[in-house]
């Protein structure tokens, strides 16, 4: 495997239209000496072609955004400070921790990200205290602390080079809740008096479902999702002001005194699958189990992977549900 090398058409990637200047090509040049220090690591052998010319454009920039305060970095940073009350996924900052400045738990999180490659939809999250992440973050960040001082000052305010940026543009919505006394869709309306009010129900088989869809909802046999229903098992039925989901193979992860159907070997086998897998799970159906603890044993298959999955839940969500997770 030849050496890459950084060109400064890649690093261009970052800015806008504009004229590279001599602060550019100091940053090119450091590009390229961590490419000489990832050459030698264990991991970086088996990323992708472009995850390995993505890294160290990646930890460069982020040099960048860190030493001129701005840039795609710091907007990212921003928005999760915004959206969560800290500044990063997964890490627990220490007291030392600066927005401002370049931070080891920085470095893990980008290394994370480039090891956690989007579009591959039913891929689970990699561990972010894999060991790769651990060894060879403590020396990537050594060699960027040490450019910290040394590094020029561009003002320049980078592109949204991280891939993970499109997803913190949404804004956190609340899935509002039913409430005695208001006035909804006949649906909503028909399943809550079928529910007792309980914004939840659960079916095991369209042979079960059929009836209740046909009797207490009064569909009619021709409707079009009918048919659809028919090839399918172990829905989850939910009611919220905005309409009535019906959605198919979930019943299993919804640790409900009501719902028979529970599975709780399943639910921490195959549950997470709803945070990340677009168009598996309705998203305010995940909100609604998470926020009301319906998901108690569903977990990432790494070490501590129920914990991290819990307390990062909604950046998962955002992250890999992209337009789904911004759905209404």
């Amino acid at each position: 495997m030849g050496t890459l090398k950084i060109y400064r058409q890649s690093w261009m990637k970052s800015r806008a239209v504009g004229p590279l200047h001599k602060t550019d090509m100091w940053y090119v040049d450091f590009a390229n000496s961590l490419l000489l220090t990832l050459e030698k690591m264990e991991f970086y052998h088996t990323l992708m072609d472009r995850e390995r010319l993505e890294l160290p454009l990646y930890l460069t920039w982020y040099l960048e955004d860190c030493v001129n305060n701005s840039g795609c970095w710091n907007r990212f940073i921003g928005l999760h400070h915004k959206y969560y009350g800290r500044y990063l996924p997964f890490y627990d900052l220490p007291e030392d921790y600066l927005a401002d400045e370049v931070n080891l738990e920085d470095v893990y999180y980008i290394l994370w990200t480039i090891g956690s490659a989007l579009g591959n939809d039913n891929i689970e999250p990699g561990d972010p205290f894999a060991p790769w992440i651990m060894e060879a973050g403590p020396v990537i960040y050594k060699l960027i602390d040490e450019a910290f001082e040394q590094a020029p000052i561009t003002d320049v305010d980078t592109l949204d080079w991280l891939n993970d940026m499109e997803a913190m543009w949404y804004e956190p919505k609340e899935v509002p809740a039913v409430k005695p006394g208001e006035k909804y869709k006949p649906d909503v309306e028909n399943f809550l008096a079928a529910s007792g009010g309980e914004s939840l129900m659960f079916f095991d088989t369209y042979r079960e479902l059929r009836p209740f869809l046909l009797g207490k909802l009064h569909w009619a046999e021709d409707e079009p999702i009918m048919d659809s229903l028919r090839r399918e098992k172990e829905f989850v039925l939910y009611a919220n002001p905005k309409g009535l989901m019906v959605t198919p193979y979930l019943s299993a992860f919804f640790c409900d005194p009501r719902n028979p159907y529970y599975d709780a070997e399943r639910a921490r086998k195959e549950g997470s699958e709803m945070f990340y897998v677009p168009s598996y799970t309705p998203i305010d159906l995940v909100k609604y189990g998470e926020t009301n603890n319906l998901f108690p044993e569903a977990a990432f298959s790494f070490p501590d992977g129920k914990r991290i999955l819990h307390e990062n839940w909604d950046f998962i969500a955002r992250r890999y549900l992209t337009l789904f997770y911004d759905a209404d």
